[in-house]
């Protein structure tokens, strides 16, 4: 497991806090944004885990309901692939998606009704062109599979973690929790 206290951080107050191992977020809207970050080179054949645990959430309505981005790798805007939790009824649910060249080319909705309060195990990982995103619950039950994603293969340079964007929209769409244990390991 990584410890986060090397990692660069961009945060308002005390909205986004660094323990250890963990990333917190408390209250987190999409007025400001914030993010834990570290220029790693990601290699092209990763497997990158951690869990997560949304606390509490609430958004402004139904049709913009994306409160926070767990994972992102990335070079810049228009060219990165990244995990986001939106609410969903009572819970939330977890979702994949990578532009290239500011282009969609993977656009994964996750449909398992996801809790608050609930720890979930987050695994993603690429080889050779293809993603995979899982969750399993804290008892070891997958509860999410992507299954096979077809992407495309840029050598990220930078990983952020826990991150708010700023908004047009919603801005108002907020939520507390932690990320922690998270692990990167190249699998070539």
């Amino acid at each position: 497991m990584l410890s986060f206290e090397k990692w660069s951080i961009q945060t308002d107050k005390d909205t986004l806090t660094i323990d250890g191992d963990r990333v917190s977020w408390v209250k987190a809207d999409r007025t400001v944004i914030r993010y834990i970050c570290r220029q790693l080179g990601v290699s092209d054949d990763f497997h990158h885990s951690f869990t997560v645990c949304i606390l509490e959430g609430g958004v402004e309505d139904d049709l913009n309901r994306g409160f926070i981005r767990f994972w992102e790798i990335r070079n810049d805007w228009g060219n990165r692939a990244w995990i986001y939790a939106r609410k969903n009824g009572d819970g939330w649910t977890i979702h994949f998606e990578q532009l290239s060249d500011q282009n969609e080319v993977i656009v994964f909705h996750g449909s398992s009704q996801l809790h608050f309060k609930n720890r979930y195990f987050v695994q993603i990982s690429h080889s050779m062109g293809v993603y995979r995103l899982s969750v399993k619950d804290h008892k070891g039950v997958m509860v999410e599979d992507s299954g096979e994603l077809k992407g495309v293969s840029p050598k990220y340079s930078c990983i952020w973690l826990a991150s708010t964007i700023k908004s047009r929209r919603n801005n108002g769409n907020w939520s507390s929790g932690y990320i922690e244990g998270l692990t990167i390991k190249n699998t070539r």
